[in-house]
């Protein structure tokens, strides 16, 4: 009976920390050079943790741009209890294969990886 109670508050508890992780939203089939660029975090309930990304290189896996995280509200109707940021990295403009990285409670969270290029959308 113990085993059964403690499995099930393992069980609530691994469902409550799936829900609570960050998501990335990153355009995958590339980000124009000399367009706007900006990815979307998704965040149940929100948290005041999120507060900046890193974009880094897929190849040699450094950090290539740092700024601060933009609340961008919610959608109640949609997602309700869902919280959402932008990171917008328009400055950057140099070419290459990148990831944007989200630090949450000690861990890192990263995106699928996408291309920056001239013309990449023409």
């Amino acid at each position: 009976m113990k085993f059964a109670i403690a499995s099930l508050i393992f069980l609530f508890a691994s469902v409550f920390a799936i829900k609570a992780q960050p998501v990335i939203h990153v355009n995958q089939v590339a980000y124009d050079l000399a367009g706007p660029k900006q990815a979307v975090i998704s965040m149940e309930g929100g948290s005041l943790e999120l507060k900046k990304f890193t974009l880094i290189n897929a190849s040699d896996q450094k950090i290539s741009f740092s700024a601060a995280l933009k609340t961008a509200g919610s959608v109640a109707e949609w997602f309700p209890d869902r919280q959402f940021y932008t990171a917008d990295f328009s400055s950057f403009n140099k070419p290459g294969k990148y990831k944007i990285d989200v630090l949450f409670k000690g861990k890192h969270y990263t995106s699928a990886s996408f291309d920056i290029s001239a013309q990449a959308l023409a």
